[in-house]
């Protein structure tokens, strides 16, 4: 049973999921580079880590949403990496978008550690994230993220089981392309209903708007 959490990234997104978390009555040790962020989420009931090290050890799960590649790459590191301090048996979940190389990387490494490694990058806004509704897209062996599930339920509100390790972060830049592709053809048929007559509130108002929410909302 996941009791004991460690919590590595308290940006934008990880801060709100990391808020959701306390929902959950875990145990919940934060770290973030900014000690503002790490005190907000001590002042609501986590404890606070100086480094992801101290956040990492003694946990039943880590989770990691670290925006930038050279902080999840410390963790590689013999030295001070927290991958290092997280025991045999813990499962460890990457909840950030990275390149695949990194992924396999840090499942490599996780691997010969004996830990047990998530690919499950987000999907959503910062109002997805606030309110526990992100999309979670997972990559990894089925029985591990059956034991996530609960956790996970506090954050997002689909959990997609996509395949094995590495799967996620592929089905993540397909989805990210895609919803790039429609946000284009969205703003290229607003301007042509423009040019033909119709207001953006005209449009709005048929059945288009529905496909409008879902984009606005992604």
């Amino acid at each position: 049973m996941i009791r004991k959490i460690g919590f590595i990234g308290l940006g934008t997104v990880g801060k709100s999921m990391a808020q959701n978390l306390l929902k959950g009555d875990y145990d919940l040790t934060v770290h973030d580079n900014k000690a503002e962020a790490v005190e907000e989420l001590v002042a609501l009931g986590a404890r606070g880590a100086k480094t992801p090290l101290e956040a990492a050890q003694g946990k039943d799960m880590v989770i990691t949403v670290l925006p930038h590649e050279e902080e999840l790459k410390q963790a590689l590191s013999s030295e001070g990496g927290f991958l290092s301090g997280i025991d045999q048996g813990t499962i460890l979940c990457d909840m950030g978008t990275h390149c695949l190389e990194m992924t396999q990387d840090v499942a490599a490494v996780a691997k010969k550690r004996g830990i047990l490694f998530l690919d499950a990058p987000v999907w959503g806004t910062r109002e997805h994230a606030a309110h526990g509704l992100l999309t979670i897209l997972i990559g990894g062996d089925r029985s591990v993220v059956s034991r996530c599930r609960e956790v996970l339920s506090y954050v997002g509100l689909d959990i997609m089981h996509v395949g094995e390790i590495g799967d996620a972060t592929r089905m993540k830049f397909v989805v990210t392309l895609m919803q790039s592709h429609l946000m284009e053809a969205l703003a290229e048929s607003l301007v042509l209903g423009e040019r033909l007559g119709f207001s953006n509130d005209r449009l709005g108002e048929e059945d288009f708007s529905a496909v409008i929410k879902v984009l606005q909302d992604k």
